[in-house]
């Protein structure tokens, strides 16, 4: 490995806080750490100060203003969208396609660069309105008691020149792509005061021969890509496929990785171990528990389209016994025969109490379930029952309150299913978002059930979900999060011109002439050129080994490889394709005997 992961090390050893770009980093970090002692014999250690740097401001500012807590990052988001949508002159639809979520990046943003927007005569209507919701949003901030997240670290900074909290002789900053005026300020009160900031990885001009791989398209770069990790991956070696565009590839990669490194992961009943991570996580709602959950809380006294219904009845999380699975879809079959478009609770009740529970007939051999509801048709009592009584309005803890014991009446997640360590994980983020919806009394007031499932529904999608697992030697990231990441070999998959270096993205809610002026991330062609090079720089001193592939077709388009790797001593080659395949559908073809039959000389058409 070539990033110096040695001189980090000694730098925790020494005692010294390290703060980092990102959780991902600190943990990385801390896992080679504690490695490191292990190797050198260590049988206990102190815990190492590694720690995100947001994190660490916000222990500085809790130490000195416990009376004064930061406003939670759902709460912030709850009474942003408030005020905003408080703006008559904005529909509900438009401020529904994240007109909110786009503003409220664009006043953290601004604070950030510790940008003063001019005058209104020189603004944008869209700059406006951001202006009037940031006057609006700062006073409920102040009148509710907290401390925006977004103005922390001034607040901390001001603390520190003054005094008013004590900082480390020196500071280590890990990771950091480019360092933005509101740190800048930071570091410099820092060093003001005596002591010294450091920085890890170092800067350095390395560049060095870059091998091209071209593939068809994306599904078979994917497929080279984890037959090649097959072959190349060592007890001990560290892999790192860094992804421009994750998003779009996350879906192939996690399909044709599983089926050629992990192919026994398709066996439910196997207990098997991933050898890879992919670091960009899920929005809560899309986990089935949580989708689940969310569809039952859903469904109130009113009928609702029978799709909705059958997803909860058919949910592996919802049935309390196989018997009962069988049953419930028994029971989901004879909704649709009967041709019901939308169906209410009390009818699915009607439904169960008149159909006959069918009988074995061992001729047939049946008989080893049998179609009993009467369980269910209480826990179907007891939902009706909770709904009837969930009519008035109340604060959201309330209704934290009042949905648990719902899908703690309706059993909710079944015991039938054995939760997996990533399932468990799931639901303790569930939990989470039940607590987050509690801490919103002061926020939203009274609100009735629906508001609070769709104020419960909002948090689960911004809620990004990334399992915690042991450290797997194949990581598959963006480029952000690989900052400050040691590998014994990269690989930068769909590298081509349309999607690296990125195209630019100016926020609407600040003017474009004040991005260009303050050089605002993805605000222009040469400010995303620019960055882009930074990185590409930061991840050839990550690896010793460099590999580069892009597909020639992306959505019917011909691409080409990215012009940044021109430089880089570029060599394009026949790729030989990989056709040692370990995916269990080619071996059981490749396990069969092909016969040769003739055929009839005259086929009709």
């Amino acid at each position: 490995m070539n990033c110096n992961i040695k001189e980090i090390l000694g730098l925790i050893n020494a005692g010294i806080p390290v703060l980092t770009v990102n959780t991902r980093l600190s943990r990385y970090l801390r896992a080679r750490f504690d490695s490191e002692m292990q190797v050198n014999g260590a049988a206990t250690w102190p815990t190492p100060v590694v720690m995100p740097l947001f994190s660490w401001i916000e222990s500085l500012w809790n130490e000195s203003w416990p009376d004064r807590p930061v406003l939670s990052g759902a709460r912030a988001q709850v009474l942003w969208e408030r005020v905003v949508s408080g703006n008559t002159l904005l529909s509900k639809e438009i401020i529904n396609r994240g007109v909110a979520k786009t503003a409220y990046d664009a006043y953290t943003m601004i604070r950030e660069y510790r940008i003063t927007l001019p005058d209104d005569i020189y603004l944008t209507e869209e700059a406006k309105a951001l202006k009037r919701w940031a006057e609006v949003y700062e006073k409920e901030v102040d009148r509710l008691g907290f401390v925006e997240q977004a103005s922390l670290s001034e607040k901390v900074t001001e603390l520190i020149r003054n005094r008013s909290v004590s900082v480390p002789d020196t500071v280590v900053f890990a990771g950091f792509d480019e360092i933005s005026p509101r740190m800048a300020s930071l570091i410099k009160v820092i060093e003001g005061g005596g002591g010294r900031a450091a920085f890890w990885p170092e800067h350095q001009e390395n560049l060095k021969p870059v091998y091209v791989r071209e593939y068809t398209d994306e599904v078979e770069e994917v497929i080279q890509a984890s037959r090649w990790a097959r072959k190349t991956l060592r007890p001990g070696t560290r892999i790192g496929f860094i992804v421009p565009d994750l998003e779009r590839y996350k879906k192939i990669i996690r399909r044709e990785f599983t089926s050629e490194l992990n192919p026994e992961a398709v066996f439910p009943w196997r207990d098997t171990k991933d050898v890879f991570n992919i670091s960009l996580g899920i929005p809560l709602s899309e986990e089935p528990l949580v989708k689940t959950a969310l569809e039952i809380l859903s469904i109130g006294e009113e009928a609702v389209d029978i799709n909705e219904i059958s997803s909860v009845l058919l949910s592996p999380y919802f049935a309390v016994s196989d018997e009962e699975y069988l049953a419930l879809a028994r029971l989901d079959a004879t909704l649709k025969k009967e041709g019901r478009f939308i169906v209410k609770l009390s009818e699915i009740i009607r439904v169960i109490d008149r159909t006959p529970s069918p009988q074995p007939s061992p001729a047939r051999g049946e008989g080893v379930f049998r179609y009993n509801l009467s369980g269910f048709r209480k826990r179907m009592d007891k939902w009706v029952k909770t709904l009837g009584e969930s009519r008035n309005r109340d604060l959201p803890s309330r209704w934290s309150w009042n949905l648990s014991i719902l899908l703690k009446n309706i059993e909710f997640p079944s015991r039938r299913v054995t939760l997996t360590s990533s399932e468990y994980q799931v639901l303790k983020g569930w939990n989470g978002l039940l607590r987050g919806l509690a801490s919103l009394d002061d926020v939203l007031g009274q609100i009735n059930r629906s508001e609070a499932v769709s104020h419960l529904t909002k948090m689960a999608d911004d809620t990004i979900h990334q399992p915690e697992s042991e450290e797997c030697p194949i990581q598959v990231m963006g480029l952000l999060e690989s900052s400050g990441l040691c590998f014994d070999h990269i690989w930068i998959l769909g590298a081509h011109s349309d999607i690296f270096p990125a195209q630019p993205s100016p926020n609407p809610f600040i003017p474009l002439f004040v991005q260009k002026r303050h050089n605002l991330p993805h605000s222009t062609p040469e400010r995303e050129l620019e960055f882009s090079k930074r990185l590409l720089c930061k991840l050839f001193n990550s690896s010793d080994l460099f590999e580069v592939s892009f597909p020639k077709v992306v959505d019917k388009k011909e691409v080409f490889i990215s012009p940044l790797f021109d430089s880089a001593g570029l060599s394009l080659e026949e790729e030989q394709l990989l056709a040692d395949s370990s995916r269990i559908r080619d071996a059981v073809h490749s396990g069969m005997a092909i016969e040769d039959m003739p055929t009839d000389a005259d086929i009709p058409p």
